[in-house]
């Protein structure tokens, strides 16, 4: 058997707008940012995907805010242990999205990623 290490990536459309200013889930039955769906429904959908896809390492597209008053790790980490999912720590980083050529990038044009993986 060989060891390998699962990655998926999850575009969460409005996810952020599940998280109030204090980065709490908010889990009530009012409209979510997303079309049709309150916001109770929209994170269980979140989580079932996350616990269907079983990714050792799930990066989070559209993640929770992150800045002076907010906190993207924390949210992300309160939602995995709301839901009780395998993915339990998270971090966030920068990276390049637009690729001009095989060797080069284009520079400024970046995307905020967030991760969540199982505690080490």
């Amino acid at each position: 058997m060989t060891n390998s290490l699962r990655i998926a990536a999850y575009n969460v459309e409005w996810f952020a707008g599940l998280f109030d200013e204090d980065d709490q889930l908010v889990l009530d039955d009012s409209w979510s940012a997303r079309h049709g769906v309150v916001k109770r429904r929209q994170a269980e959908a979140v989580a079932e995907v996350v616990r269907a896809v079983d990714a050792d390492v799930m990066l989070i597209v559209e993640a929770p805010n992150d800045g002076r008053h907010q906190s993207c790790v924390t949210a992300l980490e309160r939602f995995a242990d709301r839901f009780d999912l395998r993915q339990s720590k998270a971090m966030i980083g920068w990276q390049a999205m637009h690729v001009v050529g095989p060797e080069q990038a284009s520079p400024g044009t970046f995307s905020k990623k967030a991760v969540i993986s199982p505690a080490l």
